[in-house]
């Protein structure tokens, strides 16, 4: 999409602006996961949902200012963003190499280790809770209840992510099917 474009051309439509706030509002909790601010997500969002912007359409979409999203584009050039010169002008295109659908399967992994991680450890602890209880410490019995309420929380979400890998193929690195 070149800056020449029409603003009708990558506006979504009144009926679409809850998706498209859906899809952002994704991004941001995804980005919460790895310690990223909202606007650095935000921006990135917006790129992958247009699949190339310039800074000026971004400033359109946020209403952030110019420098805060210079700021965040820069922060983003260091890890997938890439930029493209638009033809005769000083302007840039900004888009990532990735698919969405990669990242988003990338960003479904991080939030799967954490799950899983967090099944382990309450395996571990539940354990740890239960001797404290059978001999008596004082509040292990209501630590052991709330960790057991986690554990089954974890247990679902790691029953569900297991169901899904099974059933979903996954792009390795090369572009193949994996499982």
């Amino acid at each position: 999409m070149s800056e020449k474009n029409d603003i009708s051309d990558w506006k979504f439509h009144d009926e679409f602006q809850g998706f498209k706030s859906a899809l952002v509002d994704f991004f941001v909790e995804i980005g919460k996961v790895k310690w990223h601010s909202d606007k650095l997500c935000i921006i990135a969002a917006y790129i992958f949902l247009y699949e190339e912007l310039t800074q000026k359409q971004l400033k359109e979409l946020t209403g952030y200012a110019l420098s805060t999203i210079s700021a965040n584009i820069n922060v983003l050039l260091a890890c997938e963003l890439k930029k493209r010169r638009i033809v005769r002008t000083n302007k840039f295109e900004y888009y990532f190499g990735e698919t969405l659908q990669e990242y988003l399967q990338e960003a479904s992994e991080a939030r799967n280790n954490e799950v899983l991680e967090l099944y382990a450890f309450l395996s571990n602890k539940l354990v740890e809770l239960k001797d404290l209880n059978e001999k008596g410490e004082m509040g292990a019995e209501f630590i052991h209840e709330r960790a057991t309420q986690l554990f089954r929380f974890a247990e679902i979400f790691k029953g569900l992510i297991e169901s899904a890998q099974s059933i979903i193929p996954r792009k390795d690195k090369n572009g193949g099917n994996k499982r």
